[in-house]
């Protein structure tokens, strides 16, 4: 393909989605949005209420890599919620009780286990693959998933990759 047709094809994919992204108020410098899928099942009612300090809370849909994270977390959680970060998570969870009431409160399963999130304050590896936190349930990380941190032994794990869609793992000051 030739650069202007490499180009037109790009302005045809991003022309709607950021239609959609000004249509619902979302906006950044991190690219455009996709329209969140109603398929994954939101788990506010399962949120506290009044939390005591900080807390990490998922997005209750999933978003493409090159969303606005940031505004997304602002938008859902308040102004100043921001992209956790996986040393978030280290400071965060270290006793059992805080893994069980993490695991809980952003609805973690088979079915849904993957979360965006920042690496050293960064959203993409040198490799240009976007970060995200992988929840495995019996402790065995997939076949084809390189762990790049770890933690509650092989529980939870930091990786990257180039395509995904998922929810965001937020951090509500």
């Amino acid at each position: 393909m030739t650069r202007l047709t490499l180009f037109a094809f790009s302005m045809a994919l991003l022309l709607p989605v950021a239609a959609f992204a000004a249509q619902n108020g979302l906006s950044g410098s991190d690219d455009a949005l996709e329209a969140p899928s109603g398929d994954l099942p939101a788990t506010n009612e399962d949120r506290p209420a009044e939390a005591a300090g900080p807390t990490l809370m998922s997005t209750s849909v999933a978003y493409r890599e090159y969303a606005p994270l940031n505004d997304v977390c602002r938008k859902e959680f308040g102004e100043t919620a921001r992209v956790a970060d996986f040393n978030d998570l280290k400071r965060m969870i270290r006793t059992r009780s805080d893994y069980e009431a993490f695991i809980k409160s952003n609805g973690l399963s088979r079915r849904s286990r993957e979360r965006l999130l920042y690496y050293n304050g960064q959203f993409k590896s040198p490799r240009d693959r976007h970060y995200y936190l992988i929840y495995n349930p019996d402790g065995v990380t997939p076949r084809g998933v390189n762990a790049i941190g770890r933690l509650r032994g092989n529980s939870l794990n930091l990786a990257a990759i180039m395509h995904i869609r998922a929810r965001v793992l937020c951090f509500v000051p």
